[in-house]
């Protein structure tokens, strides 16, 4: 059973390997990484809030695989700040430029590892903890 109030957004094929224990919705696109951060500003837009980007300090330094943690936010919840959405917006053009540099298929497996282990503390921290 999952639970609704986070959702999961990826393009990490190992992280979706997963979902099926993951405790919170998993929506698993093929794609690239700017595809994937326009996707999850226009879940903004549908009530979704920011929850947790385990590589939010690697904006600056592209990384092929990504997964973001949004929240569907209360009606009592007060606007998130914007900080988050205006770096990842900002980000997006600045990740095409890099994402042209081609990657050794060593370092593509790399980058999914190390995305899906940082996603993998996340999820615990959100479950309290709790292994999944």
């Amino acid at each position: 059973m999952t639970d609704e109030k986070f959702l999961v957004l990826t393009n990490n094929p190992l992280l979706y390997q997963e979902a099926i224990r993951i405790p919170f919705p998993v929506l698993f696109y093929q794609e690239k990484l700017e595809r994937l951060a326009e996707r999850a500003v226009k879940l903004r837009k549908q009530g979704y809030c920011f929850c947790a980007d385990p590589l939010g300090g690697y904006y600056f330094r592209y990384n092929p695989y990504h997964t973001l943690f949004l929240e569907r936010q209360k009606k009592e919840q007060k606007k998130e700040k914007d900080d988050f959405w205006e770096a990842l917006t900002n980000s997006i053009m600045g990740w095409e430029q890099m994402e042209k540099q081609e990657k050794e298929e060593k370092m593509l497996e790399d980058y999914q590892a190390l995305d899906q282990s940082i996603a993998q503390s996340t999820i615990r921290v959100l479950l309290g903890g709790k292994e999944y």
